[in-house]
């Protein structure tokens, strides 16, 4: 039995855990947990070719996200699926990205907690570009290109949804990678 009370919050640095007991857990050293990272969340996803069908999998991302109670955002890759896909929550309305890249960003960062469907409970500060520019193609097959930043989260959230694509987790061994 563990001498970590499973209702106290573990304090680590900047990463705090108040449901430690949903975690994946390598150990446990002292009063400190090291979390593994699912190993699919760690891999680099691969491109959406053109002609693919993954509506199925835009389903399952999107059933995923409305079965949880404050998602606003969702990468492929956290429902099992190796594709560089994300939905993100953007003025209300849900939008989905199919190979998402920054193509420009500010020099400006702001720091700021963000959380993760793949984590509960985890929250940590991460420093983020203020604005970034991406460019996606949609379920049709049509490119788009826009800036994100001018209000609101969805900055913050698509460059949290790109790290996922790129096996970059809020937390990895206790940490972010």
């Amino acid at each position: 039995m563990s001498n970590v009370p499973k209702k106290r919050k573990i304090r680590r640095g900047d990463i705090r855990v108040s449901n430690p007991d949903k975690l994946i857990v390598k150990a446990t050293i002292g009063q400190y947990r090291v979390i593994d990272t699912p190993p699919i969340l760690k891999a680099v996803c691969t491109t959406v070719e053109p002609g693919e069908d993954v509506a199925y999998m835009i389903r399952t991302m999107y059933q995923a996200l409305m079965a949880t109670k404050n998602g606003v955002g969702l990468a492929a890759n956290q429902v099992g699926y190796n594709k560089r896909i994300i939905i993100i929550l953007v003025d209300g309305f849900y939008q989905v990205m199919i190979n998402p890249v920054i193509i420009d960003k500010s020099e400006d960062m702001i720091s700021s907690e963000e959380g993760c469907l793949s984590f509960p409970g985890i929250g940590k500060d991460i420093e983020r570009h203020r604005w970034v520019k991406v460019e996606w193609m949609s379920q049709s097959g049509h490119v788009s290109r826009e800036m994100f930043g001018q209000s609101g989260d969805a900055a913050r959230r698509v460059q949290h949804e790109i790290d996922h694509l790129d096996g970059n987790c809020l937390v990895s061994e206790g940490k972010r990678v």
